[in-house]
């Protein structure tokens, strides 16, 4: 999974490719409270050639800044999230998709993850790309 975490004073972190794996959030974090967060769904396709593909990425990144934008998230480039998403599916892709005529859910998230119970007060975010299998809830 993909982390990158935004702080009102430095903005985005350097984002984190890692195993996938639990979050910490405080019981205060405004997602819990406000429903502060957004996310996007695509597909990622094992074709029968064998090659590795998403389903309009561009598309879906550009709807989660917009999507961002209209709950006051802040805004993560949707060409640099596309890159990500690319970056991570090179590397969990191949287990995931072994064989060919499979698919893939991907699910990029964004929240609010400040520990501070105030929809006025955003300090802290993190955008989140979790992959599952279609219909199975597995996450990677």
């Amino acid at each position: 999974m993909i982390t990158a975490v935004w702080r009102s004073t430095t903005g985005w972190e350097d984002p984190e490719l890692r195993p996938y794996g639990n979050l910490s959030l405080a019981p205060t974090a405004s997602v819990l409270h406000y429903a502060t967060e957004c996310f996007e769904g695509m597909k990622m396709y094992r074709g029968f050639d064998g090659k590795l593909r998403l389903f309009r990425p561009d598309a879906n990144c550009k709807r989660m800044l917009m999507s961002s934008a209209r709950i006051a998230l802040p805004g993560f480039d949707p060409k640099e999230l596309e890159k990500l998403i690319i970056a991570m599916i090179a590397i969990d892709g191949p287990k995931w998709l072994p064989k060919p005529g499979t698919f893939l859910y991907l699910r990029p998230t964004m929240i609010g993850s400040a520990a501070v119970c105030s929809f006025y007060y955003w300090h802290l975010f993190q955008n989140l790309s979790n992959t599952t299998r279609y219909g199975l809830l597995t996450f990677t």
